[in-house]
C-alpha cells in the first residue's frame, strides 16, 4: 500500500513473513531488535542489513537493559537472565539458578550446634579452618553469574538486575497443592466417545501467592550461602499478592504493588532492598467491588505505574476520584493529580524523550477513543488524531513524529490512516473499507 493510498499491490507470503513485529527500539529510536522466525536480529540506523545475534528454537521475550547497552532475556523456563552486547555480538550469563537443599527448621538442633562449638576448642578451630578455606576459595575464584535461590516447588517470574547491579529481584510463587482441578466431559471428540478432561481450578478456589525476592548481587558468593530477603507483606490487615515491582533507571529506588487476595485493596509501596521493609506507602486504592479499568487493575491485572526520568517521581493511575486518572507521587508520599474529569484513561505511555505522555481516552463520550498528548508533569491535553467522532487505535512511528492508526465511526468502516504530528498535519486515508481490495 502506497502512502497516499492510491496503489495497492499483493505481497507474497514469503515476503510478508519477513516483516518484523514488536520491534524494541532504544529511546533515541536509532537502534532496535526483534525476534523473528527463530532469530534475534539487531538493527542500527544507517546500517543496511540487520545482524543476527542469536538463532534458536522457541521464542525469546527480550528487552533493553536500563542503560540500553545490552539486550536481555530470561531462559531456562524464565529462571536465568542473559545479556547480549549487540555491537560486539557477545553473550554473557547474568544470573544462575540454584536449588538449595531442604532446610531443616529445628531451633533446638541449631542451639545445640552453637553450644557444642562454644564448649570444645577443637570444634572452634575446625570451624575457623573451614571459614578460612571458604574465604580463600572466594578470594581465588573468578566472577560468576549472580546466584538466585529457588526451591523445586517454587516458580519464578520477572527476573531483573537493576542499574548498578547491587541486587537481583524476582517474583516467587508456590502452586497451591490443595486446589481441585475442574473436571468436565467433552462429548465432541475425534474418537466418537465422550472423554473426561480437566481444566484450571474454579475462580473461588485458593490461589497461589507471589512474593518479591531480593538477593544481593555477589559474583563471588558461594551458592549455598546466598540468602533471600523477602519484601515485607505484613501489616496490611489481610493476605496480599505481590503483582509487580519496578526499579527506577538509576537502580536506587524499588517499588512494588500488593493486591489483596479478595481483590478489594491495592497498595504501591517504596521498598528498602537491603531489608525488604516497606519504607513508604505511595498509593492505596480500595473498591468494595473488584477493581476494573484498562489501567487500574481490571480483572486482577496490574495497575499502570512508571518512574519518571528523574527516578524520584512515580506516575500511577488510580480511581481515587471515581475515574481512572494519572497521579504523580514523590518518594516522600506527596501526591499530585494531573488529569481530571468525567472520563477515564484507557491507555497511557511515556514518550521516548520522557517529556510528555501519550494518553488514549474518550473525553467526549465513553464510546469514543482518541489519542492525546500532555506534558510529563501535567498541563493541557492536546488531541493528536484529527478525525471526527469515533474510535482510534494508534501506532506511533519509532521517532514519534508521525502516527498510523485505525479509525472507525458509526457511519464508516475501519480504515488505516497516516498523519504527521506537526501542527499542520492532516490524516491521509490509505484504505477504503467496503471496496473489492479490502
Amino acid at each position: 500500500m502506497s502512502r497516499d493510498g492510491k496503489r495497492v499491490e499483493p505481497v507474497e507470503k514469503k515476503d510478508a513473513l519477513l516483516v518484523p513485529a514488536n520491534v524494541q527500539y532504544t529511546r533515541d529510536a536509532k537502534r532496535g531488535f526483534y525476534f523473528l522466525r527463530g532469530e534475534l536480529r539487531y538493527w542500527k540506523l544507517g546500517v543496511p542489513a540487520t545482524k543476527v545475534l542469536l538463532a534458536r528454537t522457541g521464542n525469546i521475550f527480550a528487552r533493553w537493559s536500563d542503560d540500553e547497552k545490552e539486550i536481555r532475556f530470561a531462559d531456562n523456563q524464565q529462571r536465568e537472565l542473559y545479556g547480549i552486547d549487540p555491537e560486539a555480538g557477545t553473550m554473557r550469563q547474568i544470573t544462575s539458578l540454584f536449588t538449595p537443599t531442604a532446610e531443616q527448621n529445628n531451633k533446638m538442633k541449631e542451639e545445640l550446634k552453637k553450644e557444642q562449638t562454644e564448649l570444645f576448642d577443637f570444634l572452634k578451630k575446625r570451624k575457623a579452618d573451614r571459614d578460612t578455606a571458604l574465604a580463600r576459595q572466594r578470594r581465588d575464584s573468578i566472577a560468576s553469574p549472580f546466584v538466585t535461590p529457588l526451591k523445586n516447588t517454587e516458580r519464578m517470574a520477572g527476573l531483573d538486575v537493576p542499574t548498578g547491579a547491587k541486587y537481583v529481584t524476582y517474583l516467587v510463587s508456590v502452586p497451591r497443592a490443595d486446589t481441585t482441578a475442574t473436571i468436565y466431559v467433552d462429548y465432541v471428540t475425534e474418537s466418537g466417545f465422550a472423554e473426561q478432561r480437566t481444566a484450571r481450578p474454579k475462580v473461588g478456589d485458593a490461589q497461589a501467592q507471589n512474593r518479591l525476592a531480593i538477593v544481593k548481587a555477589d559474583p563471588y558468593a558461594i551458592p549455598d550461602s546466598v540468602k533471600i530477603t523477602w519484601a515485607d507483606t505484613s501489616g496490611f490487615g489481610k493476605a496480599v499478592n505481590t503483582t509487580q515491582y519496578q526499579w527506577n533507571k538509576q537502580g536506587t529506588r524499588l517499588v512494588a504493588e500488593f493486591l489483596s487476595m479478595d481483590f478489594k485493596d491495592r497498595w504501591i509501596a517504596l521498598i528498602d532492598p537491603a531489608t525488604g521493609k516497606r519504607i513508604k506507602e505511595l498509593q492505596h486504592d480500595h473498591d468494595d467491588a473488584w477493581f476494573g479499568g484498562a489501567t487500574t487493575g481490571g480483572q486482577g491485572g496490574p495497575t499502570f505505574f512508571q518512574f519518571l526520568p528523574d527516578g524520584e517521581t512515580l506516575a500511577v493511575t488510580s480511581e481515587t476520584d471515581g475515574w481512572a486518572h494519572l497521579y504523580l507521587v514523590s518518594m516522600d508520599g506527596t501526591k499530585k493529580q494531573v488529569t481530571k474529569g468525567d472520563w477515564e484513561i484507557r491507555s497511557i505511555g511515556l514518550s521516548r524523550d520522557g517529556t510528555k505522555w501519550f494518553i488514549g481516552a474518550g473525553m467526549q463520550h465513553p464510546n469514543e477513543l482518541h489519542l492525546y498528548s500532555m506534558p510529563v508533569m501535567g498541563g493541557e491535553l492536546t488531541r493528536l488524531d484529527r478525525t471526527g467522532e469515533g474510535e482510534v487505535t494508534p501506532r506511533l512511528t519509532p521517532d514519534e513524529k508521525a502516527l498510523a492508526f485505525l479509525y472507525a465511526s458509526p457511519r464508516a468502516l475501519t480504515d488505516i490512516y497516516l498523519q504527521p504530528l506537526d501542527a499542520a498535519g492532516k490524516p491521509t486515508r490509505v484504505t477504503q473499507g467496503g471496496m473489492d481490495s479490502f
